[in-house]
């Protein structure tokens, strides 16, 4: 049993936020954007015990929105909780789970499939002077269901245990006896008892030949002997010492890891290695506690929700990027945040969640893989030709069965999208808004990409190390000569690109502007293409505007080198240096200077950009001005 989507309201920065889950998602984002408060609401429903009894006494008045200095969160609504867990098809959950939850289980009649809806308001009663939740199960009309919520969570719980392990590990913390991990493994020990006796037997025994190994100590042993005279005259009790612990459960309680070094034959405390070492050890540790768990106080239907943080800290960049297949291989399901680019480049890009703040607000997004349309009106007519494609999907509505959502799974043909309408055509011509609704959700079909696509898109994430991800704007570029030489012209104009967060990416021959594009708005990812006004230059632009993009929205985001390709554009403002260059790298040359550039342009512009090293700021040229300065307005937008 699986969560499939949660939906917070008002809870930190998180004002209106939709997640869809998969079985390993992943949080990316800069430093303070949600990604905790993600994982913190999480836990408010499957890990906070004090919430069924209705106060929760870890609220903080922070953890409610605040949109400005003003704002009382007492006086407010508090925040809300969505949570729907679903099968991925009809029948996936175990016997057990249907039993145990069957007052709150939502069967869709024409699928089957199985649902779980529960949300959690919490917000400040001056009658309790604190804040109270209120849990309930909905139904699939988002009413709620007259069910007793308590014995159904707590029933939930044990179904998908949550477990969480946060960024601020301390490996001498996590491995000491007091530890809820290291030390609840370790008070659950039980040996047999034929064992138990003979391994305390084996200690006292030990404990015995240290203590007459060293005659001090049978001195102080007898000196201390004379305490129990004085206080307990005549009673039979004595003081005694011993190197070993009194019993055997108290000696497992001090168990400790050890660690042996590369090049070395000695075994050292885990809290005598470096930081890396130590986190690392702790998030197998946690495995390891979530395993035991899940065998002694879990139903063996059980599913796990492991919520991990940064589970690379620390870690050097090869470590990090091996990390993502032991991580992947956790049981149960995972949330997983990261500020990692060499754990995110392994990432598979559909199990992204990009969190950015826009304000005081949080947004969340992602690529989807297919595109939907709510409330579209059903016909059998429809019925038909959908039931005769792969294309289409359309999952009719439970309470209103006139209507539903309408899925396309892939970008449509001219023909594919007119048959579409011709299907609609009664509907088109008595529905006003519907017409617009439908070419909108044939643009965002467009915008799908293809396996191919990602494929690709996914090999240049692992040649830049995942950070396009982290970038708060992209300029796609041509080729790599575009590559080599706006860095230089950047810093002539005092511009860093890393500061401003900025990835420059060759589209060309790293995937296709149109999938880039796509990719960019899906993920909410300001960007700006440019390219050669040439032939090349109007497929580039023609595949962008197949792509699902608008006149306006082309206007907005493109730009051609004016009238000419980049050779002979750098030419016009550089041909002294480049004049330089040409004559070092082949001497004597008669043909003109664009196309003797033309013949290996990545060469000559990284050349031209260490020519520039020292260069006035006015030099750069006006086209690369206008669109460099736009990519910084929007990336500290």
């Amino acid at each position: 049993m699986k969560l499939k989507q949660i939906r917070i309201r008002n809870f930190r920065s998180l004002v209106d936020v939709t997640l869809p889950l998969e079985d390993t998602t992943v949080l990316l984002g800069e430093n303070n954007v949600g990604k905790t408060a993600v994982l913190d609401a999480i836990k408010f429903f499957l890990a906070n015990e004090s919430r069924l009894s209705g106060v929760v006494h870890e609220v903080h008045e922070y953890d409610v929105h605040l949109p400005d200095e003003t704002a009382a969160p007492r006086a407010s609504e508090g925040f809300t909780l969505d949570a729907t867990f679903a099968e991925s098809s009809a029948g996936e959950w175990p016997a057990a789970v249907s039993q145990g939850l069957s007052g709150v289980i939502q069967e869709d009649p024409i699928t089957g499939i199985g649902t779980v809806q529960l949300r959690l308001n919490c917000r400040y009663t001056e009658a309790r002077r604190a804040y109270m939740t209120k849990t309930e199960f909905l139904a699939s009309s988002g009413q709620p269901l007259d069910r007793n919520a308590e014995d159904q969570v707590s029933a939930l719980q044990r179904y998908v245990p949550a477990f969480y392990l946060s960024a601020l590990r301390d490996a001498e913390d996590a491995f000491s006896g007091r530890s809820p991990l290291w030390g609840r493994i370790l008070r659950s020990l039980d040996l047999p008892e034929a064992e138990r006796r003979g391994a305390q037997e084996q200690m006292d025994r030990l404990n015995e030949d240290l203590m007459k190994a060293e005659p001090r100590i049978r001195d102080i042993r007898t000196t201390l002997g004379k305490t129990g005279d004085v206080v307990a005259t005549g009673t039979g009790e004595r003081i005694d010492v011993r190197a070993l612990p009194l019993k055997l459960w108290e000696l497992l309680s001090r168990a400790e890891v050890v660690l042996r070094g590369r090049g070395n034959t000695a075994f050292f405390p885990l809290s005598r290695h470096g930081q890396g070492a130590q986190s690392l050890s702790v998030l197998f540790l946690f495995e390891a506690f979530c395993k035991h768990a899940l065998e002694l106080l879990y139903e063996k239907e059980s599913t796990p929700l492991l919520m991990l943080e940064e589970p690379e800290a620390h870690l050097h960049p090869h470590a990090a990027r091996a990390l993502w297949a032991q991580v992947e291989q956790l049981p149960g399901q995972k949330i997983i945040t990261t500020h990692s680019p060499y754990f995110a480049q392994h990432v598979p890009i559909r199990s992204l969640r990009i969190l950015r703040k826009r304000g005081a607000c949080t947004t969340v997004h992602w690529l989807p893989a297919v595109a939907e349309e709510p409330d579209v009106p059903w016909s059998e007519k429809l019925d038909d030709y959908i039931s005769k494609s792969s294309i289409y999907e359309f999952r009719r509505s439970v309470e209103k069965p006139s209507t539903g959502t309408l899925v396309i799974k892939r970008k449509l043909e001219d023909d594919e999208y007119r048959q579409l309408q011709k299907r609609l055509a009664h509907e088109l011509s008595i529905n006003d808004g519907l017409h617009a609704r439908l070419d909108a959700l044939e643009r965002r079909a467009a915008a799908l990409l293809t396996d191919h696509q990602l494929r690709k898109i996914e090999a240049c994430s692992r040649r830049t190390r995942g950070e396009i991800f982290f970038a708060r704007c992209w300029l796609l570029c041509e080729g790599q000569s575009e590559i080599a030489i706006l860095p230089r012209f950047a810093d002539m104009l005092n511009i860093s690109l890393d500061a401003n967060g900025i990835s420059l990416i060759d589209y060309q021959n790293d995937g296709s502007p149109g999938a880039f594009a796509a990719l960019a708005r899906a993920l909410g990812i300001p960007w700006f293409m440019f390219c050669d006004d040439d032939d090349g230059g109007k497929d580039h632009m023609g595949n962008i505007e197949k792509s699902g993009f608008t006149p306006g929205e082309m206007a907005f985001h493109t730009r051609k080198l004016p009238g000419i390709h980049l050779e002979g554009y750098l030419v016009q403002f550089f041909a002294p240096e480049l004049l330089e260059i040409a004559s070092v790298l082949k001497p004597g040359f008669t043909a003109p200077l664009v196309d003797v550039l033309g013949e290996c342009k990545p060469d000559y512009a990284r050349l031209l950009a260490l020519k520039l090293a020292n260069a006035d700021p006015d030099r750069v040229p006006a086209f690369f001005r206008e669109i460099l300065q736009r990519c910084v307005e929007v990336a500290r937008a």
